[in-house]
């Protein structure tokens, strides 16, 4: 009898654990309204309580992405890595990309240098910024130093593995296809792009 309450308990717990993971509020109010009855009456509230504290913790641990985590995957991912843990330069297929992380603050970035600003036309920056909006989708790109990067930013903690692979997709297409489609997927964000298809980057040839 005890041993199906306590496999009850922990169900129970599970399921309100991953409810409120989720921020599914009706499916945890639905969750305690089923069973919360069948617990005071059955089994010691001290016992759920732990069962759910331990459940909740260990779910949420699961989820945060940390340097050391992050640093397995672009290991695994990349053609060669160099750096340290929150400052890692990777090649993936011939491409330079760095990855830079603050745990204190919970921010990282992948990015990777395109090409100097004083090379392009005023066209080629405006379709970047427009493609900003419709086909870079998660990866921007942005001016630093006088330099075009292909960039993406995300809280650390919150990225999941899938998502960090997605990411340095995203910044690698972005920056082979800067000055083509100005694409980092094949998807396209509903809109009108009006940006002009160019056969390849407009570049300002060098005062002589």
């Amino acid at each position: 009898m005890y041993i199906e309450i306590i496999a009850l308990a922990v169900q129970t717990a599970a399921k309100i654990a991953q409810a409120l993971n989720t921020v599914k509020v009706f499916e945890f109010r639905k969750v305690i309204r089923n069973h919360a009855t069948t617990f005071l009456y059955f089994f010691p509230m001290k016992y759920f309580l732990f069962a759910f504290i331990l459940l909740t913790t260990s779910s949420l641990q699961a989820q945060e992405m940390d340097n050391q985590q992050l640093g397995q995957i672009l290991e695994r991912v990349a053609d060669t890595l160099s750096g340290q843990d929150g400052r890692w330069q990777f090649m993936v297929q011939g491409t330079v990309l760095m990855c830079l992380t603050d745990e204190n603050h919970n921010r990282m970035r992948i990015i990777s240098p395109i090409v100097e600003v004083d090379k392009l036309d005023e066209d080629t920056l405006k379709n970047a910024l427009v493609a900003n909006f419709h086909t870079a989708l998660d990866v921007k790109y942005a001016i630093s130093e006088e330099i075009v990067w292909s960039v993406f930013i995300h809280p650390l903690k919150e990225l999941t593995e899938r998502q960090v692979e997605d990411a340095i997709s995203q910044v690698f297409y972005a920056k082979k296809t800067f000055g083509f489609t100005f694409s980092s997927t094949e998807l396209v964000f509903p809109g009108s792009t009006k940006k002009k298809e160019n056969s390849e980057p407009t570049i300002k040839k060098d005062k002589t």
